[in-house]
């Protein structure tokens, strides 16, 4: 037997888990915390048409914002077993294109016997291999980007790889001598320079609650400027095996919303994920707690250990009510927001976003927003 196959008999025996893709580290964590893309200002009225199973157009309407103008955007997503594709076009003229090839498809479910298992399966991330490309043309002056991205996700690791506006043709750097065309060979020359932003990560599970991993960035906008950095990573997962009596009894206690299935004893209790940058000093930690099947708890901390000291802290909630869903925030410079989703029909729901940041004095300034959500 050869030192492959050993190597490889190891691994299976092991039997360890699937890390997932590595922009999706502190899923957990910001799923709970009501980012940016929960909180809005002023009101939004979104229309969701499926016209098939596989496309469905939205749209979206926004206004009477101080920080945005009124807004329309115009969006569609086809998506099929292997492909996926969406696009957005707004009143500025802004485009928006995305799309996925899935070189591998995940192998067909097995057959389960009871819906634990089966909500196990279908929440645990499954290996695969795909290829995307991103696409933001603005009309504002560069402010565009062209994204191409490869994301391989193997049984018990993890490598991606992204480029941002690639060119391997531009103009050479100023302190470079050109040299005749005639007298070099393509890629070696002085008269062209490379320049984008190159990424490539690598995430590997250790054992069956420990991930670990690194990023490399190289970034290269100008032909005169270039930075390097890399970060390191660690999550650690600890699973639900250990509490499924507590949490069936949770379960009973506290039945689930119409239509959706109890929490897989698989879904990890908690998660701690944590990020170094040791060129410039970069820290950034988060923790997600599940209390229950209905509530879950993050925070998140953000910190420049090297030079200057600063540090920003975030905790927030996550509700999930029969006919509602509530997130909160509050964050260590004096910001607090909610979000309240209210389905108050199948397919119609009303949301209300509300925002206070005390830091800019003077009582502070908020932030109140609203809107609708129609699906048909």
């Amino acid at each position: 037997m050869g030192l492959f196959d050993r190597v490889r008999k190891i691994r299976e025996s092991l039997d360890l888990p699937c890390p997932g893709s590595f922009e999706a580290l502190h899923r957990e964590a910001k799923s709970v915390l009501a980012s940016p893309q929960y909180l809005f200002e002023g009101a939004k009225i979104e229309l969701q048409s499926n016209l098939s199973p596989n496309f469905q157009v939205t749209h979206l309407m926004s206004f009477a914002s101080q920080a945005n103008p009124n807004q329309y955007i115009f969006g569609a997503v086809y998506g099929g077993p292997r492909s996926l594709l969406q696009g957005q076009i707004d009143t500025d003229g802004s485009l928006f294109a995305r799309a996925h090839y899935n070189w591998k498809l995940p192998p067909p479910p097995p057959l389960f016997t009871d819906i634990y298992e089966q909500a196990a399966y279908m929440a645990r991330p499954q290996p695969q291999s795909t290829t995307k490309f991103i696409a933001q043309l603005s009309t504002d002056d560069g402010h565009s980007v062209i994204n191409l991205e490869h994301d391989h996700v193997g049984k018990d690791y993890a490598v991606n790889v992204k480029l941002f506006n690639p060119n391997i043709v531009d103009n050479p750097p100023k302190y470079a001598e050109p040299i005749p065309d005639n007298k070099h060979l393509f890629g070696n020359s002085k008269n062209t320079s490379t320049t984008g932003i190159f990424i490539a990560s690598f995430l590997k599970s250790i054992t069956k609650n420990l991930t670990v991993g690194a990023e490399y960035l190289l970034q290269k906008q100008t032909p005169e400027m270039e930075e390097s950095n890399i970060s390191f990573v660690a999550r650690y997962s600890g699973r639900l095996n250990e509490h499924f009596t507590r949490m069936n009894e949770s379960v009973k206690a506290y039945p689930p919303r119409p239509n959706i299935p109890p929490p897989p004893p698989y879904i990890p209790r908690y998660v701690l994920t944590a990020t170094y940058q040791p060129a410039n000093g970069v820290f950034n930690a988060s923790y997600y707690y599940k209390l229950n099947h209905r509530l879950e708890m993050a925070t998140e901390l953000q910190a420049l250990v090297n030079g200057r000291k600063e540090a920003l802290c975030s905790a927030g909630f996550k509700l999930d009510t029969h006919y509602a869903t509530i997130r909160g925030i509050v964050d260590s410079k004096g910001k607090i927001g909610t979000v309240l989703e209210e389905r108050l029909a199948p397919g119609f729901a009303f949301t209300l976003s509300g925002e206070m940041d005390y830091s800019k004095g003077q009582g502070g300034v908020g932030k109140l927003g609203f809107g609708f959500s129609l699906e048909a």
